[in-house]
């Protein structure tokens, strides 16, 4: 990394002119264009050295810590051999370089809540909120996936270390932490996979290797491709079912996506039985006592 800071007169009327002169939609346009090009990580290293940084992104942070997250993150993906498209490259980039934020959130424009992250790409940088969706997934589930990391005891190419034995039974937590964030990252679960390798540090080839475990856990549960399933069961089934309507609607079907992650092999039929004949998931979602149909076991599947 390039460490330090080179700030000729320049830089204060540059830092300036970002702040009164330049819009930000132009700022965030020609970010955008760094972190999309060959070298972004060289590229934000020079705004670090210029002292652009805070203004450019309108925030103040520990830009040291930020850069050295992301230079983890970059070369992490490079190790991996992972190619992203332009917008994927882009928000894995912000994503990392702002991960120190998860979690913080402020006042929106409309008053209501928002992470500080999305503040921050949809006002300092006006880019388009699918960015900042995407940038906030990835720093809900990144940390909840690198407790995946610690569960499995993840290895490295330098230093690697025996897998759970494939037969051994996946935790029920586990396979819904991974099923859930498999569904909220969709087609960005490998950069979610990265970003928990760069949570749980090392070096490189160990940020590589959490997304090779962590795939393999996904197929060993057989819940890779989860984020492309149908229901086994549409809220109107459910209701029909269950004589519910309204929020009872949403949590059972909450249930049903549970119990088919779960049960990733099994019919409609059979998940209206469970739904139908179990008690633990009604109990648990405070819908213990409501009427339920006798269960059709001739449902087609």
């Amino acid at each position: 990394m390039l460490r330090g800071h080179y700030s000729p007169p320049f830089c204060s009327w540059i830092a300036a002119a970002l702040q009164t002169k330049v819009s930000r939609e132009r700022i965030g346009s020609e970010l955008e264009g760094m972190l999309t090009g060959p070298r972004p990580f060289h590229a934000l290293c020079l705004l670090h050295r210029l002292n652009l940084l805070e203004p450019v992104f309108g925030a103040s942070l520990d830009w040291e810590a930020a850069l050295s997250t992301a230079d983890l993150a970059w070369q992490g993906l490079e190790e991996a051999q992972l190619s992203l498209d332009k917008d994927a490259q882009r928000d894995f980039l912000a994503a990392a370089l702002l991960l120190g934020l998860r979690g913080e959130k402020k006042a929106g424009p409309k008053g209501r809540e928002e992470p500080v992250s999305t503040g921050i790409l949809r006002s300092s940088l006006k880019w388009p909120i699918k960015s900042a969706d995407r940038v906030e997934a990835l720093h809900t589930w990144a940390p909840r996936l690198e407790e995946l990391l610690d569960w499995q005891e993840l290895g490295s190419k330098d230093a690697p270390k025996p897998s759970p034995s494939a037969s051994e039974p996946l935790p029920a937590s586990a396979v819904l932490t991974m099923g859930h964030a498999l569904r909220a990252l969709r087609t960005s679960w490998r950069e979610g996979f990265l970003l928990a390798g760069v949570l749980a540090g090392g070096p490189a080839g160990r940020v590589a290797g959490s997304l090779s475990r962590l795939t393999a856990l996904a197929e060993r549960a057989g819940i890779q491709d989860c984020a492309e399933w149908k229901p086994l069961l549409d809220g109107h089934r459910v209701m029909s079912l269950l004589g519910v309507k309204g929020r009872a609607v949403g949590l059972a079907a909450a249930a049903v996506v549970d119990w088919q992650l779960l049960h990733p092999s099994a019919s409609a039929a059979e998940c209206e039985r469970w739904l139908l004949e179990e008690s633990d998931w009604a109990q648990g979602s405070g819908l213990s006592g409501i009427k339920r149909q006798e269960p059709e076991h001739d449902s087609k599947a």
